[in-house]
């Protein structure tokens, strides 16, 4: 949320000389850039962050343990996979069934195997 917070405050900075009529003057160049790049960058991170946050409570609720994960998963079909194609090959099968999986747990499940 603050993320959002800066990017449309930083956006609401920029158009200030606008909607004063100019009674307010635009801030130097570099302040300009810093301004616009906050503006881009901020809520981009934030909902980054809110994907993963949601990844993250998705797997502690669905799974108690690491092991009742690769318990529920057919090894066997994603060992052969990674074998025949490669790991990225094998990661992409498992989040198709697991959607909400995140990458970093897909992995160390099929380096595992």
């Amino acid at each position: 949320m603050a993320l959002w917070g800066a990017g449309l405050s930083s956006l609401g900075w920029l158009w200030l000389p606008v909607l004063t009529d100019d009674a307010v003057q635009l801030p130097p160049p570099p302040v300009i850039v810093v301004l616009c790049l906050v503006a881009i960058f901020c809520p981009g991170w934030a909902e980054v962050y809110a994907r993963r946050r949601k990844q993250r409570d998705w797997y502690a609720g669905r799974f108690a343990s690491f092991d009742e994960l690769r318990a529920s998963v057919d090894t066997a079909a994603l060992r052969r996979t990674r074998d025949e194609r490669g790991e990225a090959s094998a990661v992409r099968q498992l989040r198709l069934q697991y959607f909400w999986l995140p990458p970093d747990v897909a992995r160390k499940l099929i380096r595992e195997l």
